[in-house]
């Protein structure tokens, strides 16, 4: 009994150790993407974008957060209308795109 207990324990351990040892933000990078394509959800108050990374290391939807959306929209409109890039902080390996949040963008002028 008193084995049980211990082999319970161990595995249990181990457990925690491999859960909380995972990086959930390990792919996080900065990317120079051009925009094309801008939509808003208005049930939600978030806003998609379509991000084409300039050296075609992806070209998928991402999610801008409700808080971020007119901060972020001046930035999107301005890099459309004047041919910009934009430099953003992405995860580009979450499949999902109501979960590939754009985490800070910058307008850079190239």
């Amino acid at each position: 009994m008193k084995a049980k207990k211990i082999g319970i324990g161990v595995f249990l351990v181990f457990s925690l150790v491999a859960v909380f040892s995972m990086n959930a933000g390990a792919a996080d990078g900065w990317y120079y993407c051009t925009i094309e394509k801008i939509g808003a959800n208005t049930t939600s108050g978030t806003c998609t974008v379509l991000l084409n990374e300039t050296n075609g290391a992806f070209r998928k939807f991402f999610t801008i957060p409700a808080e971020q959306y007119k901060m972020t929209l001046a930035i999107m409109l301005t890099a459309i209308s004047n041919g910009f890039a934009v430099q953003v902080k992405v995860d580009p390996l979450i499949a999902d795109y109501h979960y590939s949040y754009v985490k800070d963008m910058y307008l850079a002028a190239q």
